[in-house]
């Protein structure tokens, strides 16, 4: 069984944007007191080079589910 916190976005329009993704994450990890976990995660993302990085970085720590299906 995978334990590991679902985050769903819609990616298309505004809810794509970097900063929305996080805090959909933020939500999730803070309801899972993961609260030093996601403040570590959002450093790496605001170091990453790219918005495709960035994704990547967040897909490592928590299942990332675009409803959109474009990320």
């Amino acid at each position: 069984m995978d334990n590991r916190i679902k985050v769903m976005v819609s990616s298309r329009g505004a809810g794509g944007n970097i900063y929305a993704i996080l805090g959909e994450v933020q939500r999730a990890m803070r309801k899972a007191q993961l609260i030093q976990a996601y403040n570590d995660l959002r450093d790496d993302v605001f170091n990453s080079g790219s918005y495709t990085e960035a994704i990547a970085r967040i897909r490592q720590t928590v299942d990332l589910i675009d409803t959109d299906k474009a990320i």
